[in-house]
């Protein structure tokens, strides 16, 4: 099989599927030594192709053509990391992981890419997980003949339930935000994609530890009128108390209220300890 986009040959680096209604291909440039690859999806199927055109009619990162008298889209190719395995395989740090799912809805959430092709990406689980922890999405699907065209709900739920997958662990962090997603799942609760991302931001807030002094501020300046109440009683009592001792030991020569420590103990029964 021969491909050329319009004058360019391209070379065919790697059969990556193959069957009577469609190839796909990574292709390179004849006599190019850039290294620059690119996956090419070579649909034989005139239905198939005139869906798939109305689909990524728009779309910036691919290119339409045709050759041979069949229908061609061309991709952007890099190297194929999926995140179910070197999310596992990496030993990665809580806040690295954490990182990880916020960034996995963004991409999601923000990308450009038809809401169908989306689906089957996250279905098939084409999202690349580079070394840098960075992602991509990847176009090397397998495509039925028949595209079933899916909405925003139903990539959603897949890239919830991706997220539940990936926090299928022994840790208690994973197990206690996969609760909460699962939960919620289950109960059809992911149609839009912010109330995944509030989910997702929710689990991997993290948990300030406050110290001690900090508590005590937050104590006083939550209740700062009661306690300057308070202290206030506390000094009048106090300058009363203060005055009343020096107005009796002026007018009287002793302060009656220390009578009742000092006189107390004077006589225990019958027993004086006065000598």
């Amino acid at each position: 099989m021969r491909i050329a986009e319009g004058e360019k040959q391209l070379n065919i680096i790697q059969v990556v599927y193959d069957n009577e209604s469609y190839s796909e291909v990574v292709v390179e440039t004849a006599g190019s030594f850039s290294g620059e690859y690119r996956l090419v999806w070579v649909i034989r199927e005139h239905e198939m192709a005139s869906a798939l055109v109305r689909i990524l009619a728009r779309s910036e990162c691919c290119r339409i053509f045709s050759s041979g008298g069949n229908t061609c889209f061309s991709f952007p190719y890099e190297e194929q990391r999926p995140i179910e395995r070197f999310y596992y395989k990496t030993s990665f740090n809580r806040d690295e992981k954490d990182m990880i799912l916020r960034a996995l809805v963004i991409l999601c959430m923000t990308s450009d890419i038809p809401c169908t092709l989306l689906y089957l990406m996250l279905s098939q689980r084409q999202i690349m997980l580079e070394k840098d922890k960075s992602m991509h999405l990847s176009y090397m699907l397998v495509l039925e003949r028949d595209i079933k065209e899916y909405k925003e709900t139903d990539c959603v739920r897949e890239c919830a339930r991706l997220l539940i997958d990936l926090l299928d662990t022994d840790d208690s962090n994973d197990k206690a935000g996969r609760k909460l997603l699962l939960k919620r799942y289950e109960r059809n609760g992911y149609s839009k994609w912010i109330d995944l991302y509030r989910d997702v931001k929710l689990i991997t807030a993290k948990v300030k530890r406050k110290k001690f002094r900090d508590l005590v501020r937050e104590l006083l300046s939550g209740k700062k009128e009661f306690f300057v109440r308070l202290l206030f009683t506390v000094c009048i009592v106090l300058a009363v108390v203060t005055l009343f001792m020096i107005i009796s030991q002026v007018l009287l020569g002793r302060i009656p209220l220390f009578n009742l420590f000092t006189k107390s103990f004077d006589v225990i029964g019958t027993e004086s300890l006065k000598q």
